[in-house]
């Protein structure tokens, strides 16, 4: 029997490779697909970093559209002609308010206003960024669980992920045990899709940046680590993905800023020397809860937590 629209809707959410169709359909240009997936990615990163458990993306298998949802409402809309955004008017410069017609469609915050960027603006999103992360970051102050969490689309997170954004899944995810739905022929295509949740395997990191980062760099700096030292070992810890997981491992770390960019209130240059190799797990810790530690500081943790763990029986 023929699965319907309706059913296969809940497991589509899950594909990556469906999160990446739809992408590519949606902007068949890589420029403009770039920039809609850092404005997305980016967009998750604040409301991530103010309630983990506030967001959920949304895609939708009927109509061509992304969407982020924070709090209460939708904030973010990614369709072919463009985006719709919504901003906190009182930090909108005149010029770039001139982008956006107001609305009153988004009544759950004060003093905002919602208007539609033209996919071939989008390089005027600039203007509007500070005004829409304020939102975002209110939004989740407002209300810090999710509104919608069965609606998320997990897929889309991972394809942002695999194009080098620095994302995990929303909270209400990462918390539960894993049930996952592969194919329309899994067999769970019968359930209740309301009950299902999803943790990822591997450790990421919650991007607490609200800046845009530039993917180069952190391959440039891996490439200069491994000319030097030969291999990509976390420099808190010493993890080494090649020494333990084998081929699997090959090329695998993450990099971590010395001064992370939402330190700053301007666009700055970055070098090499800005940049420290880490593995997942130290850098989820290096941004724990807010707390930036420095990488001398959590090496200190490490050591110490050496020292408490009690020798195993010989």
């Amino acid at each position: 029997m023929a699965k319907s629209k309706k059913q296969l809707r809940p497991i589509l959410r899950w594909s990556v490779d469906y999160a990446e169709e739809r992408f590519h359909q949606l902007y068949p240009t890589k420029r403009r697909r770039d920039a809609a997936c850092r404005i997305l990615a980016d967009a998750i990163s604040v409301a991530d970093g103010v309630a983990p458990a506030s967001w959920n993306v949304t895609l939708d298998v009927q109509r061509q559209r992304i969407g982020l949802n924070v709090g209460q409402g939708a904030v973010l809309q990614l369709l072919p002609e463009g985006f719709y955004i919504i901003v906190t008017e009182t930090l909108l410069t005149e010029s770039a308010s001139d982008l956006l017609s107001e609305h009153d469609h988004y009544r759950y915050i004060a003093d905002n206003i919602e208007g539609f960027l033209a996919v071939e603006d989008v390089k005027y999103y600039r203007q509007l960024r500070d005004a829409h992360h304020d939102l975002i970051e209110r939004s989740a102050e407002r209300r810090s669980s999710a509104v919608w969490p069965h609606a998320h689309s997990p897929g889309v997170i991972d394809y942002l992920v695999g194009q080098d954004f620095a994302l995990s899944q929303p909270e209400y995810l990462t918390n539960t045990e894993p049930e996952v739905v592969e194919t329309v022929d899994s067999p769970l295509i019968d359930r209740d899709y309301s009950e299902i949740t999803s943790t990822e395997g591997r450790q990421r990191i919650r991007q607490h940046l609200a800046r845009e980062r530039d993917s180069r760099l952190a391959k440039l700096k891996k490439n200069q680590v491994l000319q030097l030292t030969g291999q990509l070992a976390c420099e808190a810890c010493g993890f080494d993905f090649r020494a333990f997981y084998g081929e699997l491992g090959e090329g695998f770390a993450e990099a971590h800023h010395d001064v992370p960019l939402a330190t700053s209130n301007k666009e700055r240059k970055t070098n090499l020397d800005d940049l420290r190799i880490v593995c997942a797990n130290c850098h989820r810790m290096l941004h724990r809860n807010g707390e930036i530690l420095s990488i001398t500081a959590l090496k200190q943790r490490i050591t110490m937590a050496k020292r408490k763990t009690p020798s195993s029986p010989g």
